[in-house]
């Protein structure tokens, strides 16, 4: 399965962020699916592209031409070059089979949002949340639909992973 992976692109204060990411990372190449991303090589996304590479995993990144807001990741692998940010994030939830979340920021946050709206109810979206990283975001859907402002044909608690089992257990089985 290619899966479409988002997370922050800025190295965490605390490197266990990092031991998440890495282990993700090594299990999707494990796993058999594609790492599908827009070519950053730093912070968490980085840390589980390498680890992906690493364990002889296949990667894709979604890059566009100017490369102004990221590192890329460094080595060989197949490319898809488009011309901006729109563009990429569309050419990813095209390309993809499924959705990753790892922690992230704003950025991350925004393509979270985006990939519910438009993609949770064709392909599956696992947000991964280690050590509960968005239970926040969990507790502001639950009151959305306790408060009849979600539709009841939206379950959000689908979405969120605690452990690497769950989120397996979530691109796999759904």
């Amino acid at each position: 399965m290619k899966l479409c992976v988002y997370g922050s692109l800025n190295q965490p204060a605390n490197p266990q962020w990092e031991t998440y990411a890495v282990a993700f990372g090594r299990q999707l190449a494990q796993r058999g699916h594609t790492f599908l991303f827009g070519g950053g090589g730093t912070g968490l996304l980085g840390a589980a592209a390498r680890a992906a590479r690493s364990a002889d995993g296949a990667l894709t990144a979604v890059v566009r031409g100017d490369q102004s807001w990221e590192t890329p990741l460094e080595g060989s692998y197949p490319r898809i070059l488009v011309s901006g940010y729109r563009e990429r994030k569309q050419a990813m939830e095209e390309t993809a089979e499924g959705f990753v979340i790892l922690p992230g920021g704003i950025g991350t946050l925004d393509e979270c949002v985006e990939t519910l709206i438009l993609e949770s109810r064709y392909k599956p979206v696992a947000i991964y949340q280690p050590d509960g990283y968005y239970e926040g975001l969990r507790t502001f859907f639950r009151r959305s639909a306790a408060e009849g402002l979600l539709s009841s044909a939206w379950n959000p608690d689908r979405w969120f992973c605690d452990t690497l089992d769950q989120l397996w257990n979530t691109l796999e089985h759904q």
